[in-house]
């Protein structure tokens, strides 16, 4: 049974190729790893060397957890959820520097025309897109 520390998105492929050569991969708390540390040889310090051995105990002590990876359509919807978050933080992104882009050169313009896509609003903002 393969155990890894899953820091980031490094170990998808990992867990991936395992998961399709019929092997299980399990994963360790990072914070478990950081607090077992000490039990070996009452240091705290992190290093390379220390890692794998830390997390070999906590896989054989049973101190693990399996990850979900999905497959097929399961996977694929994953994938646009992640898609729509990252779309939907943009577009909030945009409307927050238009809007401070309208408080900034225009900053009586909601009191003129209430609502930012009115017509005429947007005919004198394209003759005269600054002040």
């Amino acid at each position: 049974m393969p155990g890894m520390e899953p820091t980031g998105h490094y170990w998808f492929n990992l867990g991936k190729f395992l998961q399709d050569h019929g092997m299980t991969p399990v994963h360790v708390n990072p914070h478990h790893v950081k607090k077992s540390k000490e039990l070996d040889d009452n240091n705290p310090s992190k290093n390379d060397r220390k890692d794998p051995k830390v997390i070999a105990g906590l896989v054989k002590d049973g101190r693990y957890f399996r990850p979900y990876i999905p497959t097929g359509v399961y996977a694929e919807i994953r994938a646009l959820s992640g898609l729509q978050v990252l779309a939907q933080s943009e577009i909030i992104r945009l409307k927050n520097r238009i809007a401070r882009w309208f408080s900034i050169y225009f900053p009586n313009y909601k009191d003129v025309y209430g609502n930012i896509g009115a017509v005429s609003g947007l005919m004198v903002l394209k003759t005269a897109p600054l002040p």
